[in-house]
């Protein structure tokens, strides 16, 4: 039989990584969701970004919630501890 991979840890991790440079990214490329970002996260999280949402857990995007920076690095610095 094989084993669902999907729900190891590790790929767990490496989804969430891959998310939060998605997001990290999104402030980069665009002012506007960066802005979003800073004064908002869970608005600008919930919209996603070119069209596309964000796939995050709950438990992830109620800890971006209470993220409080005004800079990207800063912000990006606490994501990093997600």
């Amino acid at each position: 039989m094989l084993r669902d991979i999907s729900q190891t840890p590790k790929n767990a991790n490496q989804s969430a990584n891959s998310e939060i440079s998605r997001i990290v990214s999104a402030a980069v490329d665009n002012k506007h969701f960066c802005s979003k970002l800073l004064t908002n996260p869970s608005f600008a999280i919930s919209q996603g970004y070119g069209g596309e949402p964000f796939f995050l857990t709950v438990e992830q995007k109620d800890r971006i919630a209470t993220i409080k920076e005004n800079s990207l690095e800063g912000f990006a610095a606490q994501l990093a501890q997600i």
